[in-house]
């Protein structure tokens, strides 16, 4: 009987002892599972700031991206029109430098053509006058050969004559012909015999040069006796 005891005793102490230990088990079990719970969540939240800083270091790098292809987009604007404002400085001085040429070419002609007109107007002024002076000295040398050849026909009187002219307007054709002669002022005596003198010779002498004659068509002279 005693022994039955003790065996009932000792088995109510290992069912206590295997409760007590599966207790344990158990508590260790939910404590693992909690401690694991705990951890994954822990790893989770970890992740979830890794994958937030992983996701802002993105957004910082692409920001930073597209600061640089901002600033490299500026860069190159800013350079591309430095560049076409240098171009088009130096096209703005290539036309001013062209328009200077110009400009001065066109003086530098056009004081060659003063200086030109000049010389050419001095040339023909000397022309001129050199030819005026011609045409004078012709038209007094054929004056003088005229009033010679008058002087050839005139009749004299020195008692009648002697100190006293007459002024003789003659008309005359290309070949010399007297076509008219009329008295001026002066002596009767004298222009009767210088107009009959003239009629007289018919022809007097005239120079070949038309231009000369022109001046010489119509001559005035006077007529002094010579005796």
């Amino acid at each position: 009987m005693r022994f039955i005891l003790l065996s009932l005793i000792v088995v109510k102490r290992k069912e206590k002892e295997r409760k007590a230990k599966e207790s344990q088990r158990k508590k260790n079990l939910e404590l693992q599972r909690k401690k694991k719970a705990k951890e994954k969540k822990q790893a989770e939240e970890r992740a979830k700031v890794a994958r937030s800083k992983a996701k802002a270091a993105e957004k910082a790098r692409k920001q930073k991206e597209l600061e640089r292809k901002k600033a490299a987009a500026d860069a190159k604007a800013k350079r591309l029109k430095k560049e076409a404002e240098a171009k088009k400085a130096k096209e703005r001085k290539k036309k001013e430098d062209e328009r200077k040429r110009k400009e001065k070419e066109a003086k530098e002609r056009a004081e060659q053509d003063r200086l030109l007109a000049e010389q050419m107007e001095q040339e023909m002024a000397s022309r001129q006058q050199a030819r005026q002076q011609q045409m004078v000295s012709e038209i007094n040398r054929y004056t003088a050969l005229i009033t010679q050849t008058i002087q050839r026909y005139l009749i004299t009187d020195k008692a009648t004559m002697e100190g006293k002219s007459c002024k003789l307007t003659i008309t005359l054709a290309p070949s010399g012909f007297v076509i008219s002669v009329k008295t001026g002022q002066g002596d009767p005596v004298v222009c009767s015999a210088a107009k009959n003198a003239v009629r007289k010779a018919q022809t007097l002498p005239v120079s070949k040069d038309p231009e000369v004659f022109s001046k010489m068509r119509t001559i005035s002279l006077t007529v002094v006796p010579e005796f």
